[in-house]
């Protein structure tokens, strides 16, 4: 079984992967773990910007089309540095 805090770690790293390395979670909104992930499956993660909704992006895990996980991150600048 794939906990929950690895699931979004995974999450994470896709946002870092396309925003850089150096963004950082601040919250987290609306999160729900639908099913177990197991170790030999392969998960899809789709992670999109909020419309007018600066650093909040909108992220779901699936599998197989079947929904795993969602919810909303809030990301913001590296601490210490102005967005």
């Amino acid at each position: 079984m794939l906990p929950g805090i690895a699931q979004l770690h995974l999450v994470m790293d896709a946002i870092r992967a396309s925003l850089g390395p150096r963004v950082r979670l601040v919250g987290l909104k609306r999160v729900r773990f639908k099913r177990v992930i197991r170790p030999e499956e392969s998960i899809a993660i789709a992670a999109d910007p909020v419309p007018d909704k600066p650093g909040m992006i909108r992220f779901q895990l699936t599998i197989e089309g079947e929904n795993a996980c969602s919810g909303l991150i809030l990301t913001g600048s590296p601490e210490g540095e102005d967005s």
